[in-house]
């Protein structure tokens, strides 16, 4: 019993390794992405940054998460996205899935000029955020299950 105990213990009290979803297969390699801490008066969040990410990006995408400043596609509302929660995230990487949502018929038009990130949950929900014009906007909201 108390090797039971003590094995769930380590595994509670160890980092979570941050993998990307292509990481996640037997055999293959696994990279740590770094991670940056990043402040925002007495609160703090680790991130793992994927390649392509600078620190000021990561500074700027989670400050607007949790200062709730980032702004959303007109129809948000419609499609009932849900809030992103600044103290479950845990990677952001240059967006992947904006090809995938423009590509759908009368979808987002993606904006010339613009940076889309990847913003990704514990709960393995991905915000795609565009960085358009200075100011952040939310793209879409994807749930992907474990």
């Amino acid at each position: 019993m108390r090797l039971i105990f003590f094995v769930l213990a380590m595994a509670f009290a160890a980092p979570a390794a941050h993998l990307s979803a292509a990481q996640v297969c037997e055999g293959c390699p696994v990279k740590k992405l770094r991670t940056t801490r990043i402040r925002d008066g007495k609160w703090r969040r680790d991130i793992a940054l994927g390649k392509g990410i600078s620190v000021q990006d990561a500074e700027l995408i989670v400050r607007s998460v949790r200062r709730s400043t980032i702004s959303d596609k007109a129809d948000a509302r419609e499609k009932k996205w849900p809030a992103i929660d600044a103290e479950t995230l845990t990677q952001i990487n240059v967006s992947e899935w904006v090809d995938v949502i423009t590509s759908k018929p009368w979808s987002y038009v993606r904006q010339a000029g613009a940076r889309y990130f990847d913003v990704i949950e514990y709960s393995g929900r991905i915000t795609v955020v565009g960085l358009i014009d200075g100011r952040l906007e939310r793209v879409e909201s994807i749930t992907i299950d474990p």
